[in-house]
Parts: structure tokens; C-alpha cells; sequence
């Protein structure tokens, strides 16, 4: 805020200056703790092998594919991405599996069982 727009402004120019910078100084605070995060996750993964006895060949996990999600709707993406992906691969396996046992009916094979 300038000296002219403080003694010659608008009263409540001050109130709003000082609500944007505290609102600058939350989202910094974020930000920082969001690369804390980030720190202590690389650490994490990398732990593995910076531990004094660990095995030869011990290989660190992989690093995040994709950030953090910062929003709710981000968040609910990614769950129901992963669920889709779960639910696509259940399928899958349903698939095959119902698959393998038309064709053993057709085949006349029941492995003992009887289904009609």
C-alpha cells in the first residue's frame, strides 16, 4: 500500500491489504508444507537403501507418477479413476474366467462338476 493511498484512500483500502497479505502468507505456508510433503516422501522411498546393512540389489521404490491432488474434485478423480481401473480389470479376470468355462461346456468338459 502506498503513502498516498494510505492517508488519501479509501478507509477500509488498509483492512483489504492486510487480508491479502495474510491470505499470501497462508498459501506460501501451503506451499512449503507441500514440498515438505514431497521431501518426506522422496526420503521414504529412497530409505531402502540407505539403510547401513541392506541387502545387494535392494532397489528404491519409484518416485510419484503424478502430484499430489491439491483439490476435492482431484481427489475424487483419482479415487474414481482407480476404482474404474479396478473394476475394469475385475472384469477382466471374470471374463476370461466365464469365457474358459463355455468353451470347456462346449468342449464337453466339466472337470467333474455338474452344471446343465
Amino acid at each position: 500500500m502506498t503513502p498516498a493511498e494510505f492517508w488519501n484512500g479509501d478507509v477500509c483500502l488498509a483492512r483489504y491489504y492486510r487480508k491479502a497479505h495474510e491470505l499470501k502468507k497462508q498459501e506460501r505456508n501451503q506451499e512449503m508444507w507441500m514440498q515438505g510433503m514431497y521431501f518426506y516422501d522422496a526420503i521414504c522411498r529412497a530409505s531402502p537403501i540407505l539403510r547401513a546393512f541392506a541387502k545387494s540389489g535392494t532397489k528404491p521404490e519409484p518416485y510419484l507418477e503424478e502430484p499430489y491432488p491439491l483439490l476435492y474434485k482431484e481427489l475424487k478423480k483419482k479415487e474414481a479413476d482407480k476404482e474404474k481401473a479396478r473394476y475394469e480389470k475385475n472384469m477382466s479376470r471374470f471374463s476370461t474366467w466365464a469365457n474358459a468355462i463355455n468353451a470347456a461346456r462346449k468342449e464337453g468338459k466339466n472337470d467333474g462338476r455338474e452344471c446343465n
